[in-house]
């Protein structure tokens, strides 16, 4: 896929200015987000599905694990920083289905338990998660409950650079009058995700190098990337990126690991704001946003670091003008 074609003027300030006014052509540092410079994409996950006997209290295993469900890299299973064990009120397509497009509601949730992994182990038993000082006990929750569903996920966590948590993996626990498993063992292929990208449909924003100040404002944003309405109290930070490769179709490829293969990503958390000073945001070594370039491809967004979903409620491109 080839780059949007450069934008040469500020077409939101445009819009506003009488016909021949030269400042109409000049790009500006205020940027705009709307809902027509949104990103869109589909993503598809896949969870393998593991029987164990009724009542039983198995093992689980992640120390095979390599590769986190995004494909990045897993340096030492031991550093993972918990597991939880959660039990949902809707079949498992219908989970599958919601953790993907992030529609995960509270009320979706029966009862959940956590294993804090502060002892750097990589393997565990069901009967050790807990909640609030209470135990799970394998005999009273891993039963048939009849006509009501119970959809266990077992699922890896592990912190990321914003303090929050990133899923490395998960799978299905399916307690049944046949299952026979009694591990439940993480590897690379445990869990899949397919994400597509679409950034170059999108309308990019622009502006120009070696101004005095960038502001962006997405007051005006009305759905996430995923079409549900968007808040401001869930989009909680701002993340400038950018990338040295040559197009965008190279970046919706990489899309996934876009940030961590990133020549240069930036923070702000902006939990309940509409506005920013991009010169406020800082990079995880405290240096601070100091202005967009024409090299390389430049993608502003907002993330939700309480999500489900890895993908940003909004991505769009920056086109850069001299």
């Amino acid at each position: 896929m080839s780059a949007p074609p450069l934008l040469l003027a500020a077409l939101l300030l445009a819009s506003c200015r009488p016909s021949g006014d030269s400042a109409a052509d000049a790009p500006s540092g205020d940027l705009v987000l709307t809902d027509a410079n949104n990103y869109s994409y589909t993503a598809t996950l896949g969870l393998d599905a593991v029987e164990i006997p009724y009542g039983f209290d198995p093992v689980i295993d992640w120390s095979g694990i390599t590769l986190d469900i995004r494909g990045r890299e897993v340096a030492d299973p031991a550093s993972a920083s918990r597991l939880t064990l959660a039990a949902f009120n809707m079949d498992q397509q219908g989970v599958l289905d919601a953790i993907a497009s992030n529609d995960l509601l509270q009320s979706d949730i029966r009862t959940y338990y956590v294993f804090d992994n502060s002892d750097a182990v990589t393997s565990a038993h069901a009967s050790d998660f807990n909640i609030i000082g209470n135990d799970f006990v394998p005999g009273d929750d891993f039963v048939d409950h009849g006509d009501a569903v119970w959809t266990w996920i077992l699922t890896l966590w592990d912190e990321n650079v914003l303090g929050g948590q990133d899923i490395l993996s998960s799978a299905f626990v399916v307690p049944s009058a046949t299952g026979t498993s009694s591990t439940i063992a993480f590897t690379d292929d445990t869990a899949t995700l397919s994400f597509v990208a679409d950034l170059h449909s999108a309308d990019p924003l622009s502006t120009a190098s070696g101004l005095d100040a960038y502001t962006l404002d997405w007051s005006g944003l009305s759905e996430d990337a995923t079409g549900h309405s968007f808040s401001t109290n869930q989009g909680d930070e701002l993340v400038i990126a950018h990338l040295g490769v040559g197009t965008v179709g190279e970046v919706e490829d990489v899309f996934l690991q876009a940030l961590d293969s990133a020549d240069a990503v930036y923070y702000l958390d902006v939990h309940g704001s509409s506005a920013a000073t991009l010169d406020a945001a800082v990079d995880l070594e405290g240096s601070t946003f100091d202005g967009f370039t024409t090299e390389g491809v430049w993608i502003v967004g907002i993330l939700c670091t309480t999500c489900t979903s890895p993908a940003p409620l909004f991505a769009s491109t920056v086109n850069v003008v001299d």
